[in-house]
């Protein structure tokens, strides 16, 4: 007897846990249930009754289990949000450039807005039938991640784009591109477009000019200026205004970073000059996402772009240039570096390999909507 009794003893901690795997098997059947449901007829049609026909149990055991609709809710939102994690902001930061950031972000929202669309259709649907909280972070998700990317621009960018952040991230927004024939990465490289757009101004007072050395940024410029009645102001005369020194020789005797950073300190000291204004912008600027951020939202930015060898035969005898730069080789390496950042800063490329200045000139003007003074 003493041997028996021993045996049920042993036994009754397997029975235990064979009941609590069964009660778990049971939850989760039951929370399954309610995700289907919910993903199909949507929340405000889901009784607790059909949960449970669809779980296959009584309604005394989905009680059991979740005694209130809330409870169920909870636990379905949990269990969802496991299967289905939300894109993770704080990821984005690691990309620097705030419109490369946005189509990266835009990439990972539509992605997931793909994989819960009839889930989110009609929890947006129904969201007045959703416990409070829940409902709070269903409605609140696209505003979280709008204040997040409105934050990689700059402070003054004002409420243009922050609308049309929140327009980009929006699910509706998201359904209509699809619906349009568009796939998810279209639809994230059109709206980040539309928003990069969204905080300029229709008509531009500021014209800056990018692009390698011997692109004609100089001389595009002044005949701007003529054109418009604008000043123009141009990078190697601003470094002369700032350090007194001529470009080369900083270059020469201080290095190539030390030029850059006089080019960058004069890039600034134009941007604080009144408008309306023309600015040709040193070459290579654009390899600092700050300057490409600042540019982006203060004006028309235009890239002056030229073949190589168009490029070295302006360049000439190299006078006042760098050494490198009588090298076709040399210029097509380096144009070809930048060429992205170029594309990403500007709002206009204007080719101007066997063009006039004037003609240049009046291309720009044309897409920028400035009015012609002559």
């Amino acid at each position: 007897m003493v041997k028996q009794g021993r045996i049920a003893k042993s036994r009754r901690p397997y029975r235990l846990q064979a009941r609590a795997a069964g009660m778990d098997a049971t939850r989760q059947r039951i929370t399954r249930a309610a995700i289907t449901l919910h993903g199909t007829i949507g929340p405000a049609a889901t009784t607790m009754s059909a949960v449970a026909d669809r779980a296959g149990v009584t309604r005394a055991t989905l009680y059991r289990h979740f005694p209130t609709a809330g409870a169920l809710f909870a636990a379905c939102s949990a269990d969802f949000l496991a299967a289905h994690p939300r894109p993770d902001p704080s990821s984005w930061s690691a990309v620097e450039d705030p419109s490369r950031r946005l189509v990266v972000a835009l990439g990972e929202v539509y992605a997931y807005y793909r994989s819960t669309e009839s889930m989110r259709a009609n929890l947006l649907r129904d969201l007045a039938s959703l416990p409070p909280t829940i409902a709070a972070g269903v409605a609140g998700l696209p505003g979280t991640m709008r204040d997040v990317l409105a934050a990689s621009w700059p402070p003054d960018s004002g409420p243009l784009r922050r609308a049309a952040l929140g327009h980009a991230l929006a699910f509706e927004t998201w359904r209509s591109l699809v619906r349009e024939g568009l796939d998810d990465r279209q639809a994230a490289t059109l709206m980040a477009s539309f928003v990069d757009g969204a905080g300029r101004s229709a008509t531009p007072d500021r014209i800056f000019l990018i692009g390698m050395m011997g692109a004609g940024k100089t001389t595009v410029g002044r005949e701007l200026a003529r054109l418009t009645g604008w000043p123009a102001v141009d990078n190697d005369d601003l470094v002369r205004r700032l350090t007194g020194r001529e470009p080369r020789a900083i270059d020469a005797e201080d290095g190539e970073d030390a030029l850059h950073d006089a080019e960058a300190a004069a890039l600034q000291g134009a941007l604080e000059l009144p408008p309306p204004l023309i600015v040709g912008v040193a070459g290579a600027m654009v390899e600092r996402p700050k300057v490409r951020d600042t540019l982006r939202d203060a004006g028309h930015v235009v890239w002056l772009r030229a073949r190589p060898e168009t490029l070295r035969a302006r360049i000439g005898s190299g006078a006042g240039r760098r050494e490198e730069a009588r090298d076709v080789t040399w210029l097509a390496a380096r144009a070809a570096e930048r060429e992205p950042l170029y594309r990403a800063a500007a709002d206009q490329v204007v080719d101007v390999d066997e063009r006039s200045p004037a003609e240049v000139a009046a291309e720009i003007l044309e897409s920028a909507r400035v009015v012609s003074a002559g």
